[in-house]
């Protein structure tokens, strides 16, 4: 079994619809989130029958109170034990507290910068081939986009030049829908789905847009354009 511990709820998400891919026989997997686990949890339990841990924490080791005890565990058992920081930067603290070659928890660390359910099924199946030494095959992490305009109605790649001619008509009133870029990744789309639908019966234009983050940007360059 692969366990893999992260602090985020959409990438739970996009684990489960990754899962439903896997080969047939690949290893089960449980994902948890460790925020909602009881704090008495020994280690050993969280690890029971895992083949590999795979570790994501938003906010470093600090962030989760059993991180040290099931690093600890995992070493003593001969347990592949990878941690990752849950922002787009790598944590020194967390790749040294892995059992596993830096280049590896490197290497692996670039599908999840990229996210995504695809990017996260290519991870399983590469921790399970190197780790495991299965022959599963898995293909090299793919860029996504940081920001880019979602409508269920329109390709998964829609541009603003096309949105605008297919679903934009200037004599109504329009508002802008902006949410995370994790959402349109991990599949979990049917909130923005419903606002849409919403906007769109009120007799308005919507222009749904999902982006990473507005803090060093200042927005993505499809809202400045508008």
């Amino acid at each position: 079994m692969i366990v893999f511990v992260t602090t985020a709820d959409t990438e739970i998400l996009a684990l489960s619809r990754a899962a439903r891919d896997l080969p047939s026989g690949f290893p089960p997997l449980k994902a948890v989130n460790p925020t909602r686990l009881p704090q008495d949890l020994a280690p050993e339990s969280l690890a029971a029958g895992a083949s590999i841990v795979l570790v994501r924490l938003l906010g470093g080791r600090r962030a989760w109170e059993g991180f040290n005890g099931l690093a600890v565990h995992c070493r003593r058992a001969g347990i592949p034990f990878l941690a990752w920081s849950g922002e787009q930067h790598v944590d020194a603290e967390l790749t040294a507290a892995s059992t596993v070659p830096a280049a590896l928890v490197g290497e692996a660390f670039v599908y999840l910068q990229h996210g995504g359910v695809e990017n996260l099924k290519q991870l399983l199946c590469f921790h399970s081939d190197t780790l495991l030494m299965t022959g599963y095959g898995f293909e090299p992490p793919v860029p996504l986009p940081e920001y880019g305009l979602y409508h269920p109605a329109c390709p998964e790649h829609v541009s603003l030049e096309h949105y605008l001619q297919q679903r934009w008509d200037p004599r109504r009133p329009s508002i802008g829908v902006l949410f995370y870029r994790t959402h349109w990744m991990s599949g979990n789309r049917e909130f923005v789905d419903a606002l849409i639908a919403e906007v769109e019966q009120q007799g308005c234009n919507v222009l749904p847009v999902f982006c990473y983050s507005l803090r060093s940007t200042g927005g993505p360059p499809v809202l400045r354009r508008l």
